[in-house]
């Protein structure tokens, strides 16, 4: 199915479960944002004074050889999301025109408010989604 769940795509004598095998390097660092439009890596810590920059789990979702296990096509999740005019709906900052980013920043606003203002049960539903492996 693509997922790479036994670890064995990579890493032969250390196998880890859901590595990446697509040579996936984000756009962004945990340090340094470089493109609003991309995913940045959390630098995370125990508060024990250990550190450690997030890998994303998920990169070999963008090789198109993984099957999705929870729907059929993601455009059922698309909504009514109206692209404004002219604006390519993955377009990169540098890409963007003054209008895109207004309209990238008025769209980011919207996903912090409702982020903000979750049930308990979309907050479980999330949550779900959030631990990856285990909720696999």
């Amino acid at each position: 199915d693509g997922w790479n769940s036994l670890g064995d795509k990579v890493h032969s004598i250390t196998q880890q479960s859901m590595a990446d095998y697509t040579d996936f390097i984000p756009s962004n660092s945990a340090y340094q944002v470089t493109d609003i439009t991309k995913w940045q890596p959390l630098m995370e810590t125990t508060g024990k004074g250990f550190f450690q920059v997030q890998t994303h789990v998920a990169a070999l979702l963008r090789s198109k050889t993984v099957q999705p296990f929870s729907y059929d096509n993601a455009t059922e999740f698309y909504g009514n999301h109206v692209v404004p005019d002219g604006m390519e709906p993955w377009k990169e900052q540098a890409e963007m025109s003054a209008e895109d980013l207004a309209a990238f920043k008025e769209e980011t606003d919207e996903v912090i408010a409702k982020s903000a203002n979750l049930t308990e049960t979309e907050k479980m539903i999330a949550e779900l989604f959030d631990n990856k492996i285990v909720g696999m």
